[in-house]
């Protein structure tokens, strides 16, 4: 499941815009912390999720096919598993409806 799949079991819609991220320069200034990565109002999807740990950044190191991993309820993900990118837009859907 990616991000336009939870967003629709939701009941929710938000405009998503892509970025190609091919150099070191666009990495530092996107904060970027290795593929794929998901931002939402500009915060990365793991920052979202309260004092749980977020991956390093691949700034420092920049490669093309910089990887990024996941890390849920224990185990380790190359994607952001659906019951993350749920917890994430509903926590924040909540947040949204009581402001």
């Amino acid at each position: 499941m990616g991000i336009k799949e939870a967003l629709k079991e939701l009941g929710l819609s938000a405009e998503i815009e892509v970025t190609l991220v091919d150099s070191p320069e666009k990495a530092r200034d996107y904060k970027f912390l290795g593929s794929p990565t998901i931002k939402i109002n500009g915060l990365d999807l793991e920052a979202g999720r309260g004092d749980r740990p977020v991956a390093p950044t691949a700034t420092e190191n920049f490669s093309i096919n910089a990887c990024r991993t996941y890390i849920y309820e224990g185990a380790l993900y190359h994607y952001p598993p659906k019951e993350m990118l749920l917890e994430v837009l509903k926590s924040l859907k909540e947040r949204r409806g009581a402001s």
